[in-house]
């Protein structure tokens, strides 16, 4: 799936010869931390294909150093990891990961987030808009159906990061975790139980 974000805004970097502002002391100099959680979370049994979807957003996930970052011209590359748990054991029952990529291109003045579950790189012209959509997940699947049992009950555990980055005209890459005082957001559900249809 991180390979499909980086192919798509290679060929975007490429199509659209983006020109990139440099942040480097600006960005160095004024790091803003904040300490961002996940709020609306659903998570809810799909009554058409049987599987389990989940809903979510980060709030308080933007400074504005985080917002010099986004407006690079790099990509910005945000995880959303989610395991299932046996809520008696604590084992995990299944793992997977939602993959989003955000970038933004100076020649075009576009915004562009590119989201793994869905396979489609989304176009935005407000900025505001293109962070929102970037920041939630709607109706994933995290679990097929057949995989939980009816009856028994589960927890499901939400955890949140970005990936470093190599800011222009830098020798280093920047660690934006540091922007989320280093602390990756993690939400753990309270236990839930498949109910038998029909």
């Amino acid at each position: 799936m991180a390979r499909v974000v980086e192919d798509v805004f290679e060929f975007l970097a490429n199509t659209f010869n983006t020109s990139v502002m440099a942040v480097t002391q600006l960005f160095l100099s004024t790091v803003l931390s904040s300490n961002p959680w996940f709020e609306n979370v659903r998570v809810e049994v799909s009554t058409a294909r049987g599987d389990l979807l989940c809903s979510a957003r980060l709030v308080q996930s933007f400074t504005e150093s985080l917002d010099r970052a986004m407006l690079s011209g790099e990509t910005i590359t945000l995880h959303f990891q989610y395991e299932i748990l046996d809520s008696e054991t604590e084992d995990p029952i299944h793992r997977g990961e939602v993959v989003h990529g955000f970038r933004y291109t100076v020649l075009d003045d576009r915004y562009y987030v590119l989201r793994s579950e869905r396979g489609e790189l989304e176009e935005f012209f407000s900025f505001v808009e293109a962070k929102q959509q970037y920041i939630q997940v709607q109706n994933i699947s995290v679990a097929d159906p057949g995989l939980l049992e009816s009856g028994h009950s589960y927890i499901l555990r939400l955890i949140a990061f970005v990936d470093p980055v190599k800011m222009p005209e830098m020798s280093e890459t920047v660690n934006l975790m540091l922007l989320w005082v280093s602390v990756k957001p993690t939400y753990v559900s309270e236990p839930f139980t498949l109910q038998t249809t029909g």
